[in-house]
């Protein structure tokens, strides 16, 4: 009965070290202990508590951290500078952007604007002690009128371009620019421009190199034609497609060192004559324009000298005259010039005179042609 005991208390224990060796090894993995953690009967770890599949949220893929928030008002003052440095003119197309590292401003965009009626419509006005460059994009985009008032008052401005899509450099366009002291031209001999008389006015005298097409010969000449000394200003005239200066009187073929222009005129035909421009030290000359003889008093054309009797008032046709009567006897003058023109008998009275005289073609006479004369009915 005793070794019965015996077998079935050795029965149960092997049955129960078996059921634990058939345990999950994950349930025992969730109770590993911690690095030198030691459990004791009175160890108590809490469950992690279970979350529902639907419950996490997860991280769309592809999307990165969150950038850094930007510092407070870094917009606005991006948007401030913008203002400040660029815009356009008017309602126009015509556009403006300042470069302050540089000082260059560079005007851009395509067709006009309104002109400026003084230089406090200039949208760069806030910058013009720092504008040092001026120059324009694309001109042929460009058809800018008149650049009156412009760069008026850009006191540290030394160089500018004009563009030649512009007609007009106009009033006060580079006035009280002291420090001017290069602007380049591109017109060509086929371009329409003209200058205001103070376009370029300064205080002081100023020496100003003017860049320009040697080869537009009559555009060239247009330039250095202008009144640069009423505005102050005394020029050097250089090539655009070279760093020679040119002589003063800026012709391809002069071989002077120091010279000037004058224009010479030589008859083409009773209408007209051509005019030239020509060195006054050598025989340097280029062919400018045809243009109509323009007569004197005197019947001589000012510029070439053809003559025109036609135009000559010293000389009287004699085309009206009166009569004076002594007795029978009359005496004709001119009634412009006053010149006596003969004298004759007469019968009648001194209309009839002068419409019997009428019927008679005497044409045109000259002074060199009168001679008195002796008539009776």
């Amino acid at each position: 009965m005793t070794h019965l005991k015996k077998n079935r208390f050795l029965s149960l224990f092997l049955v129960l070290a078996l059921a634990l060796t058939m345990l999950p090894t994950t349930a025992f993995a969730a109770e590993l202990p911690e690095e030198n953690h030691i459990h004791t009967e009175e160890c108590v770890h809490e469950q992690a508590e279970s979350v529902p599949d639907e419950e996490i949220e997860l991280e769309p893929a592809g999307e990165t951290a969150l950038e850094s928030e930007p510092e407070p008002g870094q917009d606005e003052v991006t948007s401030e500078e913008q203002d400040l440095y660029s815009g356009t003119i008017g309602d126009s197309s015509v556009q403006w952007t300042f470069d302050p590292s540089s000082g260059m401003l560079m005007i851009s965009g395509s067709g006009g604007c309104e002109r400026f009626s003084s230089a406090d419509d200039q949208p760069w006005t806030h910058l013009r002690t720092q504008i040092t460059e001026v120059w324009f994009n694309d001109m042929s985009a460009l058809q800018i009128y008149d650049l009156a008032y412009w760069f008026e008052g850009c006191t540290a401005l030394t160089s500018a371009e004009i563009p030649y899509t512009t007609s007009l450099v106009g009033t006060n366009d580079f006035a009280n620019c002291p420090s001017l002291t290069d602007v380049l031209f591109s017109y060509y001999d086929e371009d329409a421009f003209s200058f205001s008389v103070d376009a370029f006015a300064v205080t002081q005298p100023t020496e100003t190199t003017v860049i320009l097409i040697a080869d537009q010969q009559s555009a060239a000449h247009k330039i250095i034609s202008y009144d640069w000394a009423a505005n102050n200003r005394t020029i050097k005239v250089r090539d655009a497609y070279s760093t020679e200066f040119l002589a003063d009187c800026a012709l391809g073929a002069c071989t002077c060192s120091s010279c000037g222009w004058k224009y010479v005129y030589y008859q083409s035909s009773a209408s007209k004559h051509d005019k030239y421009v020509a060195c006054t030290g050598c025989s340097a000359t280029f062919w400018l324009s045809s243009e109509s003889h323009s007569f004197g008093s005197n019947g001589y054309c000012s510029s070439c000298g053809y003559y025109n009797s036609s135009y000559d008032t010293s000389i009287c046709y004699h085309t009206s005259t009166y009569y004076t009567w002594s007795g029978c006897t009359y005496y004709e003058y001119c009634r412009s010039c006053g010149e006596y023109l003969g004298s004759g008998v007469s019968h009648c009275s001194e209309v009839q005179l002068s419409a019997h005289k009428a019927g008679f073609p005497t044409g045109r006479r000259s002074h060199e042609l009168s001679a008195p004369r002796s008539e009776s009915d």
